[in-house]
């Protein structure tokens, strides 16, 4: 239903949780339009109701901090968070507005976002031709037009919502050939990530082979990637470690050696660190997944 005020423009579409069997379902669609001076900011440590939040960047610019870290949100942006959690983002005084479309769903759908949370990071980049972005646009549509919708639907849109999330990370991980026009100093490190991240290798090596000083070279990842070297070099090793706990039967140590970490017992306390679940939860639960392929 649509509101309007002084300070913003919302139109959303939220599912409200009905009695029988409890299932994961689309918790809220809906857009956003926030201006200045009237402040805008959520702190999701002290947000109530856990649930996940996709939000998209339509015009103007926001800002979020990840584990304390500062992240422009510019048109095209968008951010995959939990609530509750370490985030914290709002429209900056120096922005005349933010507009935004976001979704939000219910936290039985764990494994999936986890999945796709490891695969693309907090921070994606999408066209609004995308197929993510179009179904949103037939999601809003059809839920704010008629919202009397049952939990059966609800559980089927969050899926579908989802599964073409994973499809767009499954097929843009690691995938440096389109990104923007970066630095070469910048783009040099991403492909010596892409090839060489399942070595031994560290910031000192990354600024060395950009020809740069490591404070130069992480000033350069936040301005251009929204994040730090040694954190796209993690994610390059934990999104390798993924691919395999899902296609291998290697060992979690032999896994672990293979995408660059010291030994098991490390990559295993990252792995949970950034996911939430350890490597054997994941391939445990990888094998009852049914692959993206199939669901065409």
């Amino acid at each position: 239903m649509p509101m309007y005020n002084s300070d913003f423009i919302s139109e959303c579409f939220h599912s409200i949780e009905t009695s029988g069997t409890p299932l994961p379902r689309l918790y809220g669609v809906g857009t956003e339009r926030r201006v200045v001076p009237h402040s805008y900011e959520w702190d999701c440590l002290n947000r109530p109701d856990p649930h996940f939040i996709f939000q998209y960047s339509v015009s103007g610019e926001g800002e979020i901090y990840i584990d304390g870290v500062r992240h422009r949100l510019l048109p095209g942006d968008a951010f995959l968070i939990e609530v509750p959690g370490p985030y914290y983002y709002r429209l900056p005084n120096h922005s005349p507005h933010w507009e935004f479309k976001y979704v939000s769903l219910t936290t039985e759908f764990s494994f999936l976002w986890k999945k796709v949370i490891l695969l693309a990071g907090r921070i994606i980049r999408l066209d609004e031709s995308s197929d993510i972005l179009h179904y949103w646009n037939v999601l809003f549509e059809l839920l704010t037009t008629d919202p009397d919708q049952d939990k059966y639907l609800c559980s089927e849109y969050g899926y579908n919502f989802l599964i073409r999330l994973l499809r767009w990370a499954e097929q843009n991980s690691m995938n440096t050939s389109t990104l923007p026009a970066f630095p070469p100093s910048v783009l040099q490190c991403l492909e010596l990530i892409k090839t060489s991240h399942h070595l031994n290798i560290g910031i000192e090596d990354l600024a060395r082979s950009a020809q740069v000083s490591r404070g130069h070279l992480t000033r350069l990842f936040r301005e251009y990637l929204n994040t730090t070297p040694q954190h796209y070099l993690i994610e390059a090793r934990l999104k390798s470690a993924a691919r395999m706990l899902s296609s291998s039967t290697l060992s979690v140590e032999q896994i672990a050696q293979r995408c660059g970490f010291s030994n098991g017992n490390y990559f295993a306390k990252v792995f949970r660190k950034w996911n939430g679940i350890n490597p054997s939860e994941f391939r445990e639960n990888q094998m009852t997944f049914t692959p993206i392929k199939q669901i065409q």
